[in-house]
């Protein structure tokens, strides 16, 4: 198993439950962020995330607004929301990830090269 198949791994096990959860309060309109914040907190290796989280920030300090960053994962959360759709999320995810290598919307954090999407998620991680 290479490098990027086993951050995959890792990184869409750990999100994979992510949605089922109830959401919390809504911090922010439509509930998002709410609901991400409570599944990011349950995040095994959540302090590696942060970690990354925390490197993207710095490279990319525009992205520091917590609205533009769940901006992306609006969608994600609707589909969540649908337990009729437990796999769609997975494959959006995947989907968005292989769009962001397509179309070249990556981020390289202390050599690893990482999809903006993968990368944003990391940056919400650093708001817990």
């Amino acid at each position: 198993m290479n490098r990027r198949s086993l951050l995959k791994l890792s990184f869409l096990t750990t999100v994979s439950w992510f949605f089922f959860e109830s959401s919390v309060k809504a911090c922010v309109s439509n509930g998002v962020l709410a609901q991400l914040h409570q599944k990011l907190l349950n995040l095994p290796h959540l302090k590696n995330f942060q970690v990354i989280g925390e490197r993207y920030l710095k490279l990319y300090p525009e992205e520091t607004q917590l609205k533009h960053l769940i901006a992306g994962f609006s969608e994600l959360v609707v589909i969540a929301g649908d337990s009729q759709l437990e796999n769609d999320w997975y494959r959006w995810l995947l989907f968005k990830i292989k769009q962001d290598f397509k179309h070249r919307q990556t981020v390289q954090i202390d050599g690893w090269i990482f999809s903006k999407t993968e990368a944003q998620l990391c940056a919400l991680a650093t708001y817990l």
